[in-house]
């Protein structure tokens, strides 16, 4: 019998045996396909999640397409959540089934006619665009959310014809209808550049005041045809459900039961893979998604280290030995090889004082003065870089540093000497004062040499810290060529740009320093990779 159940000629008997049959297989296809759409399931909630965060940020916001694009995120999001919690439901119970059906299909009318109204409102701003000031607005947009939410009671069984056939073809017109006045104003504005030289400037003028448009417009009409593509077997699978066959080969059968599961995961995919076309046919979305990944990694790096590492115990290591002059070796030589091993109550830390402000201190260079094992440390913040010899830094005193803006010195670049009465005082007189030393170690530096420690600041010229912006000098070349450290100061570092057209490139860096840091970087990594 087990034979004659997968022949492609034969035909079940016994109508239980065919219906056993059928449940098999529906049961072992689900199982099968349950790993596909749990798959699905995360990758489209994540990618909705990070397309409503970038469309949100500050170069694509205050704009009606913002307010569609969030709503449809959150839609499409509801769609895929309720289907894995379909695919997680274990118990049969009809009451919960319904309602994840219920919901589910509310979810996606509300998908599908904000896609309708996208395109209707890409159609308006294409072909009229005074009129596009008017009814293409946030406010026109949030008008229309409320509309669709006004009718979601009437979501029953006769809207299935409208969700899989009006949606369709009205997208399908409106779309065709956008790209062919597209395709018309490009063409006009060629030719009339042609025509009329004089004019040539103001037609640049209309052509980049209208890109941001039109880059907007193809990236949501590529969405809108993608639709169809994932829509068109779900329509074709509708219509079959209308007449079904009255044959009992269980070939056939099975076939079509397959087909129509691979009907459901396109649908699924129509939900899920917005964010894959956003990047794809936009020129504008994906450099904002670029910077909202760097943007969120360098906040979680910053949790992770404040957070995660704080007050966490290390084993000693092998300090950096660097190529230096026979002074700067021999200095080093009469040095420990070892790094000081810090004990748990010399440890500063912020978290564990009683006020609020201590929170956000940076006061880490503070430790300098516990190195015992040194009688004299020259500190170099992570963003300087050294482009001569400074080997003579070992001769001066302390505490030696570069004059700054204010009449302080900046340490960013500065000669110490490690004592542990100096580094206890300094603990103590933080954990007693109320004062805030604007939050950072370098005004407390300032304001302990000056007024507390024997010793008193000496300054460095300012060829050992040369601040990076400080480009506006009439002889920048030669102040450039005497430099010894290189000090990129400010919230823009060299590792920061991805890419040359960054708003703070031109401002913060000047271009020929940018250049011989990413030099000594190559080289640094370089050398590292050889000697593993």
């Amino acid at each position: 019998m087990a034979s004659l159940m997968y022949n492609n000629s034969s035909i079940l008997s016994s109508s239980n045996e065919f219906k056993n049959e059928i449940k098999r297989y529906l049961a072992n296809l689900n199982y099968t396909l349950s790993f596909v759409q749990a798959f699905i399931v995360l990758f489209g909630i994540l990618g909705n999640l990070i397309a409503l965060v970038v469309i949100n940020r500050k170069p694509l916001r205050n704009t009606s397409s913002t307010v569609f694009i969030t709503y449809m995120a959150i839609f499409d999001s509801s769609v895929l959540l309720l289907h894995g919690a379909n695919l997680a439901a274990s118990s049969q119970n009809p009451f919960i089934h319904c309602s994840l059906t219920y919901l589910t299909d509310l979810a996606t009318f509300c998908a599908n006619w904000i896609l309708v109204i996208i395109a209707l409102e890409r159609c308006v701003a294409v072909r009229s665009p005074f009129l596009a000031k008017r009814f293409c607005t946030v406010n026109s947009a949030r008008r229309s959310m409320c509309l669709i939410r006004s009718n979601l009671v009437l979501i029953l069984r006769i809207y299935q014809a409208v969700l899989f056939y009006a949606i369709p073809d009205l997208l399908l017109l409106s779309n065709l209808f956008t790209i062919y006045t597209l395709c018309r104003r490009t063409q006009r504005l060629s030719s009339s550049c042609l025509k009329d030289e004089q004019k040539l400037d103001i037609r640049i003028n209309d052509i980049n005041s209208n890109r941001k448009q039109r880059q907007l417009t193809i990236m949501l009409v590529t969405v809108s045809l993608s639709f169809y593509l994932f829509t068109t077997p779900a329509i074709v699978m509708f219509i079959s459900e209308y007449h079904p066959s009255q044959h009992k080969d269980i070939n056939k059968i099975k076939q079509n039961i397959f087909f129509s599961q691979i009907s459901v995961i396109l649908l699924q995919l129509n939900n899920a893979t917005n964010f894959v076309f956003y990047c794809v046919a936009s020129q504008r979305f994906r450099p904002a998604t670029i910077q909202t990944f760097y943007d969120y990694s360098e906040r979680l790096k910053i949790f992770y280290h404040r957070y995660i590492l704080f007050n966490k115990q290390y084993d000693p290591i092998l300090s950096y030995q660097h190529r230096l002059s026979y002074f700067g070796q021999t200095t080093i030589a009469l040095r420990s090889t070892y790094s000081p091993y810090f004990k748990r109550e010399y440890r500063f830390n912020t978290l564990s004082m009683n006020t609020s402000r201590n929170i956000v201190c940076g006061f880490n260079k503070l430790h300098l003065w516990n190195l015992v094992n040194y009688t004299k440390l020259i500190y170099l913040d992570i963003d300087t870089m050294v482009v001569q010899n400074t080997d003579d830094l070992f001769e001066k005193p302390e505490l030696n540093a570069a004059l700054d803006i204010g009449g302080v010195v900046n340490t960013g670049v500065f000669v110490a000497q490690s004592l542990l009465k100096t580094f206890n005082d300094m603990m103590l007189l933080y954990k007693m004062s109320s004062s805030s030393y604007n939050r950072d170690d370098q005004r407390f530096i300032n304001w302990y040499f000056t007024n507390r420690s024997n010793s008193k600041i000496h300054y460095l010229p300012l060829e050992y810290n040369r601040i990076s912006w400080h480009k506006d000098y009439q002889i920048w070349d030669e102040v450039q060529a005497q430099a010894k450290i290189i000090h990129f100061a400010g919230k823009s570092k060299p590792w920061s740009f991805f890419y040359m057209p960054h708003r703070n490139w031109e401002r913060n860096i000047e271009g020929q320093l940018f250049y011989k840091w990413k030099q000594m970087f190559e080289i640094v990594q370089k050398t590292i990779k050889q000697k593993g």
